[in-house]
Parts: C-alpha cells; structure tokens; sequence
C-alpha cells in the first residue's frame, strides 16, 4: 500500500449563510464554512482533508448540503454519521472543477458535523475549495408561499424590460425550466447580495457559474429555480435570475415583492470588480425606475435578514452607493427639496435627519 504525502496550505474565512435561508451554515474553527487547501504533491489516492467537527448547530437538521471547487473529479467526500462510522456524501460535478454534495439522514439531529475528502486519483494536485456547508430540515418549506392576494400560479405576464442594462437572457445561459409554478409580483423594493461562492471573473466562467448556481439551489435545496432576479460576474456582465415580476427566494419572510441582486463572489474579505459595481448601479437604478421603488427600499441582505451577506467589503460600497443614489436628481432627498409646496411635517423632520446624518434607509 502506497503511503500518500501531501504539503498543503489551508486557509479559512467567515462567510455568511446562504440568501435564501433555508438553513443554517455551519462554523468550523470559528471561522464559518470557507476553507481552501492547496495540494502541492501527491504520492498516490488518500485523505485529502478532514475539517473536524463544527460547532453545534444551533438547530435540529436532517441534511447536510456543499459547495466548492474539487481538484479532481476523483475526489469523494465523507460525512460522520456515528463516532465510528463515515458515510459518502452524494457528489455532483461541473466544468471548471465545481461541485455540490448532499447527505440525508433518516431522522432529525442535533449533532456537531464533521467532514473528511478522499482522493481516488493516481495523483491529485490543484487546491479543494469549500463556499458553505449548510444543514437544514428536509420537511421545511423550501420556499415561503405568496400573499393570499397572489396565489402561487403560472405567470400570465413577460417582465418588462429593464433600462440601463443588456442582460444575459435565461435562453442565452440555458436555463433549466422552473420545477414549480412561479408567484407573480411587483417590486416595491430591491435587496442586495453575494452568492458567498465562486468569483467568476470572465463571461465564460459567468455562464457556468450561473447554470452552478440554479442546479444547486433546484436540486438542494429544492427551489423552484435560481434564488435572484439578478446576477452580475466580476466583468460587469448581468444574467437574468427569475423574471423580476415573480418572487424570489433570497430573504427569508421578505421576498414578497423584493427584487433580488446577487454579486458572484465572497466579499467578507475581498471587494467586488469596479465593472460589478457599475452594473449593480444600473441594475438598481433601471428596476427602480421601472416599478418607482423608492431609495429608501434599498437594502442589503444584512438589514433585512439574519447574515452577514453582501459580505463586509461589498455592504460598505453598497452604502456609499446608496448614499449617491439617494442624491441623485430622482431620489426622495431632491424631490424634497424640488417641491417646497408638498413638503410636509414628516418630510421637513426626514430632512434634517438626513442633514444630520441620522436618518435609516
């Protein structure tokens, strides 16, 4: 039996759950789900990496979900099911080195997870990146249902088309159909997110990344489809999600007329490209425009659901873009001021908040 020998850096960093919520990510070393290990040299098939065990979920779970990139397509992930006993995870692999796994166990759990992989391969060199691990129970609901004024049900309506930006069309990146009936919408607000997952820096990975990210979210989780209504790679390029006029899937409670926006990458420690700003720009300002969502609907994931998506690099520029938005010649701050006549005591008090500085958006 050949011994195997791997030199490897691992590195991990928080990352936050995922945007629409339908479990919890775990913490491992207290520095979430994210890890990342280089393998430099490999005598032969062998333990690749072992995580140890989370901390204990903070609920009862019985499934286990992942996602990241493998070095190779050998490679087979393990879940601890007892002290002494491992079982495989079912993997599913994609171009690119992408993948996502799922375990179910047959009844609910409360227990710490632990995670080892495994490669078959002669050889395996490249680096195993893990975005999340998350748990959840399988009897939940996977997506909230609609307001009894908007019963689930087939849409009756193309969306309207959004000005400022050229999107990516669900034709063009080959989408998988939806596996249920959509429920209609109309955007009075727009949410900002991170998918906490691979940064897909050209159009070419953009459209892998996308097609990745709606079998993940249909066939994990059990979505209807992909979670946002729009999603922008680090080239700026925007792909079409769900159609705008049907709820998302992405704030868990507040998906009701919220339009959805999600940023490929983790930005807890990296930014995000000055050409995914630029179009998450447009993209707000086109929706908004369309449907008169107010700037103060603006939200990132964060305000409005229990995350720390957008990630910290991206909520703060998200901020400063709010910021700029809400001064810009059709925001509520200049319709203040454009219109003295209309202004009334709640709108003189919402202007000096703002001018000191203490006003919530």
């Amino acid at each position: 039996m050949r011994k195997t020998f791997l030199t490897a850096a691992l590195f991990f960093f928080a990352v936050c759950s995922h945007a629409g919520e339908l479990g919890e990510s775990l913490d491992f070393n207290g520095k979430g789900s994210y890890m990342s290990k280089a393998l430099s040299a490999s005598a032969g098939p062998g333990l690749i990496h072992e995580t140890g065990q989370s901390a204990a979920p903070e609920k009862s779970y019985d499934t286990i979900v992942l996602n990241g990139i493998l070095p190779d397509k050998g490679v087979i992930a393990q879940v601890q099911t007892a002290p002494d006993k491992w079982e495989a995870m079912h993997l599913e692999t994609y171009d690119g080195g992408r993948f996502w796994g799922k375990y179910s166990f047959a009844e609910p759990r409360r227990e710490k997870v632990s995670l080892r992989f495994y490669s078959s391969a002669a050889a395996s060199t490249g680096t195993l990146k893990i975005y999340d691990v998350e748990t959840f129970l399988s009897t939940e609901p996977a997506e909230e249902e609609a307001a009894a004024a908007q019963p689930r049900s087939a849409l009756s309506a193309a969306p309207p088309a959004i000005p400022g930006i050229t999107l990516v069309t669900r034709a063009q990146w080959n989408a998988n159909a939806p596996t249920s009936a959509y429920s209609p919408q109309t955007p009075n607000m727009i949410t900002v997110h991170h998918t906490a997952a691979h940064f897909a820096m050209t159009k070419e990975e953009g459209l892998r990344e996308i097609k990745f990210l709606q079998d993940f979210h249909q066939k994990t989780k059990g979505w209807a489809d992909i979670a946002y209504h729009f999603i922008i790679d680090g080239a700026g390029n925007v792909y079409q999600g769900r159609p705008v006029n049907v709820m998302g899937a992405h704030v868990k409670g507040r998906n009701t007329d919220n339009a959805g926006i999600s940023l490929m990458g983790n930005f807890m420690e990296t930014g995000p490209t000055d050409a995914q700003l630029a179009a998450l720009k447009k993209t707000i300002q086109g929706v908004a425009k369309v449907y008169n969502v107010k700037t103060s609907k603006f939200y990132a994931h964060r305000e409005i659901g229990s995350s720390d998506c957008p990630g910290n690099i991206l909520y703060a520029k998200f901020q400063n873009m709010r910021k700029e938005l809400q001064r810009g010649p059709d925001s509520e701050l200049a319709s203040l001021f454009s219109s003295p006549r209309n202004r009334t005591l709640e709108s003189l008090d919402t202007l000096q908040s703002i001018q000191s500085g203490t006003a919530i958006w």
